[in-house]
C-alpha cells in the first residue's frame, strides 16, 4: 500500500492508516510516498513514523539515449527503486497521427503537434526530434518521421527495463511513466488513445522477458537475467555481430546456465574492427529449442554521450549522438508471409509465418491489421510480437488476436519495414 505520490501523509494520518492495515490487510508492506527526494535540492521525504521512503522519483521524463540507464549514477539510472520514470515522447504510428491531426497539419511539425504534447518543459517534441534526426538522419515527410519514431520509441524504452533487470540487486524496481494517455497525445504511452500500440510497447515487451539476455551499452558486455524462481540449465546462446550489408563480423555459440532469481554478467564482447553502424543479434533458446529471448541491437561505433553535469528532474541532455544514419542505406528486402485464420463466436485469431526471402537482413518490420471498412487499425488488438527483425532467409512465427466486435469490414494485413516498402499480405 502506498499512501502518497509526491508527498507524505501527515503523521497522524499515517499512524491511523498503519493501524487500520494491521487489522484489515497485514499481508502487504506499506510505503509512505513514491518520492524520496527532489533532484538538486535539500528536500527529502522522511516520515517521523516510518523514516526515509527508500525510493526515488528523479526522472527522467524526457528523451534519453539507451546508454543513460547504465551510465547515470545521479538520478533515474538503474539503481534503487525508481517509482516513476520514462524516456519522454512516444510518438504514435502514422494511423493515429492521421486521426489526431488535421490533414493540412500533418507535416511539417507545427503548433498543432505541440498542442498534443504536454505542458511547460514537455510542450514540444524538439528534444526527441533533434535526437532522432542526429542519430538516424532528418525526416522530410510525416510517413518517414512516423516510421523512425517507432524505431526511436523501441530503442529508448527497452534498455530502461533491461538495465533494471541486469543490475539487480543494486536495482530493485522501475515503474514506467506511463502506460497510456487519457487523450490523443505524443507523450508517455505504450499504446495510444485509439488503443494502437507503438514501438515502445514492443520494446517494453522485449525488455521484460522473464529469462533474458541483455546488452549493456556502457560496458559492451552481455548479461543473463532470470527473474523466475527456477534455475535455468543448458540454454543455448547465439551471438552475431553483423554490418549493414548483412556480412557477419563475429559470432559465438555457447551453453549457459543461471540460478533462479539472479542476474549476472556473461561475457564482454571482443574488441574487433567495427563499421560506423552495426548489429548485435542474440538468440537464447532452452534445451528444447524454444526461443526464450530474440534480441536485435543496432549500435554505433560513436556512442551517445550524456552531459550529466546538466541533469535536471526532466532529464539529461546528450552532448554527442550515436551515428546510426547508415540504417537508411540498408538494401531493400521483401518478406513471404503465410497466414492461417481461425474464428470462434467471439474472436478472430491469425497465425503468420514470416520468412525473409532475401539475402539481406530485414530490419524493424511493422505488421498492421486494418479494417477494410474504416481503413484504420483493428483495435483492441494483441500481437505476440511486432517490429520484427529477420536474418537472411530466417523464418519467424507471430500471432494476432482480436475480438470480432472490433471488425466492421474485411481484414487487410500489410507490412512495412525500415528497408521494405509497404506490402499487402494476401491470404
Amino acid at each position: 500500500w502506498v499512501y502518497g505520490s509526491d508527498k507524505l501523509p501527515v503523521p497522524a494520518l499515517e499512524d491511523m492508516l498503519n493501524k487500520a492495515l494491521e487489522v484489515y490487510d497485514p499481508s502487504r508492506p506499506t510505503l509512505a510516498s513514491c518520492k524520496g527526494w527532489d533532484y538538486g535540492t535539500a528536500f527529502a521525504n522522511e516520515s517521523p513514523i516510518s523514516g526515509p521512503t527508500g525510493v526515488k522519483m528523479l526522472g527522467p521524463y524526457s528523451y534519453v539515449g539507451p546508454s543513460y540507464w547504465y551510465t547515470d549514477t545521479l538520478a533515474g539510472g538503474a539503481f534503487g527503486f525508481n517509482t516513476e520514470t520514462g524516456p519522454g515522447p512516444q510518438v504514435p504510428p502514422l494511423v493515429s497521427l492521421r486521426q489526431m491531426l488535421p490533414k493540412d497539419k500533418l507535416w511539417p511539425i507545427n503548433a498543432t503537434w505541440d498542442y498534443h504534447c504536454g505542458r511547460n518543459e514537455f510542450g514540444s517534441l524538439n528534444m526527441y526530434t533533434n535526437a532522432m534526426a542526429a542519430r538516424y538522419g532528418a525526416s522530410h515527410s510525416v510517413e518517414d518521421y512516423a516510421k523512425f519514431a517507432q524505431l526511436t520509441n523501441y530503442e529508448a524504452m527497452r534498455p530502461m527495463f533491461e538495465a533494471f533487470a541486469a543490475n539487480r540487486p543494486k536495482s530493485t524496481g522501475v515503474v514506467q511513466w506511463m502506460l497510456n494517455s487519457a487523450w490523443p497525445e505524443m507523450y508517455w504511452q505504450l499504446y495510444d488513445w485509439y488503443l494502437v500500440p507503438n514501438g515502445a510497447f514492443y520494446g517494453a515487451q522485449n525488455g521484460c522477458k522473464p529469462i533474458n539476455v541483455i546488452y549493456n551499452y556502457a560496458t559492451n558486455s552481455l548479461h543473463i537475467s532470470n527473474e523466475t524462481l527456477v534455475e535455468q540449465r543448458d540454454m543455448h546462446l547465439s551471438i552475431r555481430i553483423m554490418n549493414t550489408e548483412s556480412v557477419g563480423l563475429w559470432q559465438s555459440d555457447t551453453t549457459i546456465q543461471v540460478l533462479a532469481n539472479t542476474s549476472k554478467v556473461l561475457l564482454k564482447l571482443p574488441q574487433i574492427s567495427l563499421p560506423k553502424t552495426y548489429f548485435l543479434v542474440l538468440k537464447l533458446t532452452d534445451n528444447k529449442q524454444t526461443v526464450l529471448a530474440d534480441k536485435w541491437y543496432w549500435l554505433s561505433k560513436q556512442p551517445d554521450t550524456h552531459d550529466f553535469a546538466k541533469t535536471t528532474w526532466v532529464g539529461t541532455p546528450i552532448a554527442q549522438y550515436a551515428d546510426l544514419t547508415a540504417l537508411r542505406t540498408l538494401r531493400n528486402t521483401h518478406l513471404k508471409v503465410d497466414v492461417q485464420r481461425t474464428e470462434t463466436e467471439t474472436d478472430i485469431d491469425l497465425k503468420l509465418q514470416v520468412t525473409n526471402a532475401t539475402s539481406s537482413l530485414a530490419f524493424f518490420t511493422e505488421f498492421r491489421a486494418i479494417d477494410g471498412a474504416t481503413n484504420r487499425w483493428i483495435t483492441p488488438i494483441f500481437w505476440s510480437d511486432n517490429y520484427l527483425c529477420l536474418l537472411p532467409h530466417e523464418t519467424k512465427n507471430i500471432s494476432v488476436h482480436f475480438p470480432k466486435y472490433a471488425l466492421k469490414g474485411e481484414i487487410r494485413l500489410e507490412y512495412e519495414g525500415i528497408n521494405s516498402t509497404p506490402h499487402d499480405i494476401k491470404f
